[in-house]
């Protein structure tokens, strides 16, 4: 079975029980699928949205939360990319958008990765379900279809463990089944960060 986009699953807490959701400006050139996880480029000191580097270790292990869609592929760095065609007669300045194109302001919605929102994935395509991986540190990799998977192998933080998984949702026994996990704590890029 194939890996699949990244999800909340839970709220946890109480209140309306909606899950923390943000929008950031993307960096240019990002072509990440919706439920991948995604960071602020603090590396290239650029402060943009892009999609996390392979996570190998404790300084890669950074999430921002889950991408709600795809990158834009843009341009330039948090500008609006608006596909148009032809010109509006008498009208320099105008140009005319399809019907049904996506509106792009330049951002990109994440799911936050925070205490409150328990996320679904799925493990390593080889990898059986049992009941020893519940509250056991795993980490995220990146699949051949480009979605990530919960990655039972990297169980340190020195090997870019960076969740938590805290419930098996198919089966034990399920091979390349899918769990419910939590981003522990100092992997949470933006933890206590406010929803905008």
């Amino acid at each position: 079975m194939a890996t699949i986009p990244i999800k909340v699953w839970k709220v946890v807490g109480s209140g309306d029980s909606q899950p923390r959701i943000r929008r950031l400006k993307e960096a240019l050139t990002q072509t990440f699928l919706e439920g991948c996880p995604v960071q602020v480029d603090v590396a290239g000191a650029s402060g943009y949205l892009i999609t996390c580097p392979a996570m190998t270790n404790v300084a890669t292990a950074l999430i921002a939360g889950f991408s709600t869609e795809p990158g834009s592929n843009l341009t330039a760095s948090g500008t609006p990319k608006t596909t148009t065609y032809g010109s509006v007669t008498n009208q320099t300045h105008a140009v005319n958008i399809p019907v049904g194109a996506p509106l792009n302001l330049g951002d990109c919605g994440l799911l936050l990765a925070c205490d409150e929102n328990i996320f679904i994935g799925k493990i390593g395509a080889a990898v059986t379900l049992v009941i020893t991986m519940l509250r056991t540190m795993a980490g995220l990799t990146i699949d051949t279809n480009n979605y990530w998977y919960v990655d039972t192998t990297k169980t340190t933080a020195a090997a870019g463990s960076c969740v938590q998984i805290v419930e098996l949702i198919d089966p034990v026994g399920t091979v390349g089944g899918r769990v419910a996990f939590r981003v522990l704590v100092a992997c949470q890029q933006l933890a206590g960060a406010p929803s905008a």
